[in-house]
């Protein structure tokens, strides 16, 4: 939510709105549309879906994609969770040159680290819940601020309300990452009964809510601070802000800290299942396989969350990805209904690849300088381009 502000700025006001109504609309639908297929095919999870429409041999693929996709998640938290504590040092402690590195290390170790090793994470409900109203909170205040400055917030509006170039695409990706939360939609199928009415209503109040929130929280931080707003909208606010702008980064750091196991547990589950040797570790000796992975995996997104301080570049590609797994969802539905080919079926999902691989190089080749990109050759997109060849 917080690079959302970014986002509408590069796309601008009237075409990033038409597109992120249009994402809300594209997910909301596929969101229903796994749980017509869990229906349709007797599947209970994500896996059970992909395994039944194109082969249990090819479920490796959800695997990776939640474990790719719960990663980069987790890098994104550390990431925003750096961002507001160097703000937050600075503002209580008067310390304005605290290393990034560290912040993300001590936080890795101390605080993600005895959370990622809980075994029962149901008491997180509560902080979660807690959480959520500090966000809530945190967009009361930008949008109060907003109308406290409407002048210039409307001027900043008027002046970026249309133009089309490649920001869309990052538009397009940022609201992709946003609204996904398909993981999820077999779940909530099963705890409401397997009553796809139900959760057809249930789907369209969320996204819909969502779509709210996110398009007035887009309209406030672009109207607030124009062409000079951050990934984070968060770090536009100075350090030395009211007690208020300190509190939302705090309420913020403590949200993404106690949401992080969450999303880290799903991932760590899917690499077990993934990777042979790790689940036959994991039955041998449990406890020593538990601790390795999970220690193993906090040091990759920790080390990644070092490497770059643009929220919106990390947003970027997971839409990326996530666009292309809603076209598969599309392609697996075409599969249902027809009947068709397995040769047809096999072309139909060459061109979905081909469709999230060009999404995906648009968006990363229009991100912000990242810090890791080469000054001496040649222009960073150049670079970008490559790299997200490769991660595609």
């Amino acid at each position: 939510m917080f690079c959302l502000p970014l986002a509408l700025q590069q796309g601008s006001v009237l075409p990033g709105l038409a597109a992120m109504l249009a994402v809300c609309l594209a997910s909301g639908s596929s969101f229903m549309l796994l749980a017509y297929l869990c229906e349709k095919l007797y599947g209970q999870s994500y896996r059970d879906i992909w395994a039944a429409s194109l082969g249990p041999k090819t479920s490796v693929i959800v695997d990776f994609s939640i474990v790719a996709n719960g990663l980069a998640v987790c890098m994104l938290y550390q990431v925003l969770v750096a961002d507001l504590v160097q703000q937050a040092a600075a503002a209580l402690f008067g310390v304005a040159d605290l290393s990034r590195s560290l912040i993300v290390w001590v936080n890795a170790v101390l605080i993600i680290a005895p959370l990622c090793h809980l075994r029962n994470l149901s008491a997180l409900r509560y902080t979660s819940i807690t959480g959520l109203c500090l966000v809530l909170g945190v967009f009361a205040y930008v949008v109060s601020d907003f109308f406290g400055h409407w002048q210039v917030a409307t001027s900043n509006l008027v002046a970026g309300a249309f133009h089309l170039d490649r920001g869309i695409f990052s538009m397009v990706a940022i609201s992709v990452g946003a609204f996904q939360a398909h993981y999820n939609s077999p779940r909530f199928f099963k705890e409401l009964g397997c009553n796809l009415q139900q959760h057809s209503r249930m789907t369209i109040i969320a996204y819909t809510l969502t779509f709210a929130i996110y398009s007035i929280f887009a309209v406030a931080g672009m109207g607030l601070f124009g062409s000079s707003t951050t990934g984070n909208v968060l770090k536009n606010y100075a350090a030395a802000g009211s007690s208020v702008v300190v509190a939302g980064w705090v309420g913020t750091i403590f949200n993404m800290n106690f949401t992080y196991p969450l999303v880290f547990v799903s991932a760590r589950n899917s690499l077990i299942s993934m990777v042979p040797a790790l689940e036959k570790a994991n039955e041998k000796r449990p406890r020593a396989a538990h601790v390795a992975i999970t220690c193993s995996m906090l040091v990759v997104t920790s080390c990644a969350a070092c490497l770059t301080d643009d929220i919106s570049f990390v947003t970027g590609m997971l839409g990326a990805f996530a666009l292309l797994k809603v076209m598969l969802l599309i392609f697996v539905l075409v599969l249902i209904v027809l009947e068709v080919s397995c040769c047809f079926g096999c072309c139909c999902w060459c061109c979905y690849c081909c469709c999230g691989l060009y999404l995906g190089l648009a968006v990363v080749s229009n991100c912000e300088e990242p810090p890791w990109a080469p000054a001496s050759r040649g222009s960073s997109r150049q670079f970008l381009f490559f790299v997200s060849l490769g991660l595609l």
